[in-house]
């Protein structure tokens, strides 16, 4: 094959890959080795009069013994000349790998020069396909055959003829290639249970969204199983297999954790914050609750000012103060009674005095009264835990995922002080999810929104909130799937996570979940019936028991005081009190 037939093609095939594809900019590869050959000059030089004659695109050459790296500044739009003698050239393939780093799925053109035989060519496909590299294409110069590679069904070396698509779809059909991923308790994203029919089903919205995603490619889901891999003890475990590439994603969305794995699209992209159980006030406070602090001190003031003014009217008149007695008045006419004794003539100030303080009484009775019956037909909660003043006043524990409180604990999400109130997830505790399906008030969490959406649903019909959203929360996060490292798959799973975003199946997926979550027996979803109200007991009318006893107690004290001092007092006083001579 002489040179000029191949400058024709390797002219042609250029131009339809930057006329095609939209190419912006050409990167050319060479090793140090081939650069003085004749052959790789003449095709260079083709590419030179294409790119910038032609098309007028820029063009740059790379060497693999370069110190160059400029893998930030490659973008999808370019493409990738490798130039290969007849033997591949591991050092020149890491150098690009290295370049393409962040843009593995861009154009990439081989040109071989020479002969290579087919396993050479599996060798370099193979490379290919481990670095996720899909749209290559391979030009060998003594043949002058264009060829491509096709995982599925089987491996194959494909040729492609004249009008073929250049770069064939790859990923299409997986013809049923299985995909790994272990699996865990982890509502409401991911979760197992019997079936109807015995067998054991998977559920959640991330499960929808990646079996749905599967099925479009024709793909398989197998879940990984190893004795002694304890997955929900620490979700690093998960990483370390996919950079093993044990397995080839995690079901489990995650912000991402290590640098030697793909990071999808976010799935969501929400805050972390705590939610805090709520509690209810004991109904003995609730005498306090119709008027607030201020009021009541205003009431008080108000009574104490009265009571003040009829001591003083009193002594102006020269009579005794009576303090006892103008307390005792005072305090019937809050109680809407009628004065312990009666005067035929009182002198306007106090007739005044005694009228604006009935009103007065009779208006704040009504009040209270219509109040305090409006609390006693519902529940009132305390108030909620909103700081970390409220949480440590309150000494709830906050359960955390184990990843969670790392990740706290790097970022200082919370002030180093109060970790002593968030507790990871330990061998004798169950689980965040575990808890959160039992509606476990004891903890408060560390949720998402998804999680905080899927708790409001489920304490639905509660007659009173059992978790609140407090205000202890720290930044939004990033939350996706986890592949291996130059995964194939990334690309068509961020485009199938942007359709279920703009189609809203994430949001219906989101809702279904719930209901299948309860129709499975996993969650608590108590209907309370009968605790809508509560009844009132003896119990809650412990104040005004104990101001009742006071009173008794003191009624008997005074009986008995007037029973066997007074006749004694009696006689001291008319013996004191006798005529004076």
């Amino acid at each position: 094959m002489n040179a000029t037939k191949l400058d024709l093609v390797l002219a042609e095939v250029l131009a339809r890959i930057i006329s095609d594809y939209n190419i912006k900019a050409v990167l050319k590869f060479s090793s140090n080795s081939v650069k003085a050959d004749t052959k790789l000059d003449l095709l260079t030089q083709q590419v030179e009069t294409t790119t910038n004659v032609y098309f007028e695109i820029p063009s740059l050459a790379l060497t693999s013994g370069g110190m160059t790296n400029i893998s930030n500044f490659v973008q999808e739009d370019m493409l990738s000349l490798v130039f290969l003698r007849n033997e591949i050239d591991t050092n020149i393939l890491n150098y690009v790998l290295k370049t393409l780093e962040f843009r593995y799925f861009t154009k990439i053109f081989f040109i071989i020069i020479g002969t290579v035989d087919t396993k050479e060519l599996q060798v370099l496909f193979n490379w290919c396909w481990n670095h996720g590299m899909l749209d290559v294409l391979t030009l060998v110069s003594d043949s002058n055959k264009l060829l491509t590679y096709v995982k599925f069904p089987k491996f194959e070396i494909i040729d492609l003829h004249n009008g073929t698509e250049l770069f064939p779809s790859k990923l299409t059909n997986l013809y049923g290639h299985p995909i790994k991923s272990p699996t865990q308790m982890d509502m409401p994203r991911v979760f197992k249970h019997v079936g109807e029919d015995g067998e054991t089903e998977y559920g959640g919205y991330i499960v929808k969204l990646l079996f749905t995603f599967l099925q479009k490619h024709n793909a398989t889901f197998r879940e990984y199983q190893s004795e002694g891999v304890p997955f929900n003890k620490n979700n690093y475990v998960l990483m370390s297999l996919l950079e093993n590439k044990t397995i080839d994603i995690s079901i489990h969305i995650s912000i991402k954790l290590s640098e030697y794995v793909e990071f999808s699209y976010p799935v969501i992209t929400e805050d972390s914050c705590i939610v805090t159980p709520t509690s209810v006030l004991p109904r003995h406070y609730y005498f306090l609750l119709p008027f607030d602090a201020h009021l009541w001190i205003y009431i008080i003031s108000g009574l104490f000012i009265c009571f003040i003014i009829k001591i003083f009217i009193n002594i102006l008149r020269k009579r005794r103060p009576a303090f006892c007695l103008v307390f005792l008045d005072t305090i019937r006419y809050v109680l809407q009674q009628p004065p312990t004794r009666k005067e035929e003539f009182l002198p306007k100030l106090i007739l005044t005095i005694d009228f604006l303080l009935l009103i007065l009484t009779l208006v704040l009775s009504c009040l209270y009264q219509s109040q305090l019956t409006s609390l006693f037909t519902k529940l009132v909660e305390n108030p909620p835990i909103d700081t970390f003043e409220d949480l440590e006043r309150a000494k709830v524990k906050i359960l955390f995922k184990n990843i969670a409180y790392d990740m706290s604990k790097k970022l200082n999400a919370f002030p180093d002080k109060y970790f002593k109130y968030f507790v990871r997830k330990e061998s004798d505790i169950d689980s965040l999810e575990e808890n959160l399906a039992k509606l476990n008030t004891k903890y408060g969490y560390l949720l998402v929104l998804d999680s905080k959406v899927f708790l409001d649903q489920q304490q639905k019909y509660a007659p009173r909130r059992l978790f609140h959203t407090s205000q202890l929360c720290y930044g939004a996060a990033h939350i996706g799937f986890s592949l291996q490292k130059y995964s194939p798959y990334v690309r068509i799973l961020n485009r199938f996570i942007l359709q279920t975003w703009q189609s809203g199946l994430l949001y219906k997926w989101t809702k279904d979940s719930f209901d299948e979550c309860v129709k499975s027996g996993l969650l608590n979803y108590p209907l309370f019936k009968g605790d809508m109200f509560s009844a009132i007991i003896v119990k809650d009318f412990q104040f005004i028991w104990i101001i009742y006893l006071i009173g008794v107690t003191l009624s008997v004290i005074a009986f008995w005081a007037e029973f066997f001092g007074l006749p004694k007092l009696r006689t001291k006083g008319v013996k004191s009190t006798g005529p004076k001579e």
